[in-house]
């Protein structure tokens, strides 16, 4: 884990990734953005 709680700023490359067409290829995936703290 990275030892501090998350923030809405951490979130947001994941958000940018997702709408970009650099995700259009991506299907059916659950993508955790937690920093560590829940590993499946």
């Amino acid at each position: 884990p990275l030892r501090r709680l998350g923030h809405p700023d951490d979130i947001t490359p994941m958000v940018l990734l997702l709408a970009s067409p650099l995700s259009s290829w991506t299907t059916g995936q659950v993508v955790s953005v937690n920093g560590g703290y829940a590993m499946p």
